[in-house]
């Protein structure tokens, strides 16, 4: 109820810390819901909606999301080492609109400080995603749409890069790349 009002009516869904590793939950519906500091560790999450979710502080090792909607996701300082994020879409979710110029205010995906050490993000879309200071050490980015993400100072050393879209990618400071 509280994503379907927009947050007038219901609670947010409150999962602060859940312990959920090794859960098999494809398809879950988690969109705006708090997992703040959670164990998602070898969970099957495939197909699931966690846009607008905050995961930031998770442990989600070895966890699987192929094909989710991770949409304006929060996984900041989260760890991904391992994990399948094959196909999902980080792009920013649109939040508002301004009716006099029609203007959309975006919220983009935040991976900050998050370990996506050898992940899987092959033809994942991260377009304008925060992926400053992202271990992102032997991951595979193949096809993966990185336009205008912010890689600032983010560790590539390793990384499969074939096919990735970086046009306006912000890699200041990145190192690894080849």
């Amino acid at each position: 109820m509280w994503v379907n009002t927009l947050g007038r009516e219901g609670k947010r869904a409150d999962l602060v810390g859940i312990n959920l590793a090794g859960v098999m939950l494809d398809g879950v519906q988690f969109q705006a819901a708090s997992l703040k500091n959670s164990l998602l560790m070898k969970g099957a999450f495939r197909n699931s909606v966690f846009a607008m979710s905050d995961l930031s502080g998770c442990n989600a090792r070895d966890a699987v999301f192929t094909k989710s909607d991770l949409r304006g996701i929060n996984l900041s300082m989260a760890r991904l080492d391992g994990a399948d994020l094959q196909y999902i879409d980080g792009s920013p979710m649109q939040i508002a609109s301004n009716i006099r110029s029609s203007a959309a205010t975006h919220w983009p995906a935040n991976f900050s400080g998050a370990n996506l050490q050898d992940a899987r993000l092959r033809g994942a879309n991260l377009a304008s995603a925060l992926l400053e200071n992202a271990m992102l050490a032997g991951a595979d980015l193949r096809e993966a749409n990185l336009e205008g993400a912010v890689l600032l100072d983010a560790n590539l050393t390793g990384t499969d890069l074939r096919g990735a879209k970086l046009d306006n990618a912000d890699l200041r400071g990145a190192i690894g790349m080849k």
